[in-house]
């Protein structure tokens, strides 16, 4: 088989794989860290030199703390 034809039909193979939606709860059932998960560690673990992006992330850390989802 010739190699520009096999790389046209991977690559037809490739753009056939679905695609995964995240955030809509599928990965829950595979036991992979949940959206609230991922908002605490960002919460613990982020922080900022400069004031004014310190402060934006303030204000996220609020509104999570308030609604308990990054969604």
């Amino acid at each position: 088989m010739d190699i520009e034809i096999l790389l046209k039909l991977l690559q037809d193979w490739t753009n056939r794989v679905p695609l995964v939606i995240l955030g809509s709860g599928a990965s829950v059932p595979f036991h992979l860290p949940s959206m609230w998960t991922l908002g605490d560690h960002l919460k613990k673990t982020i922080s900022f030199a400069d004031p004014d992006d310190q402060r934006q992330f303030d204000e996220f850390k609020a509104i999570f703390d308030e609604v308990q989802d990054i969604e």
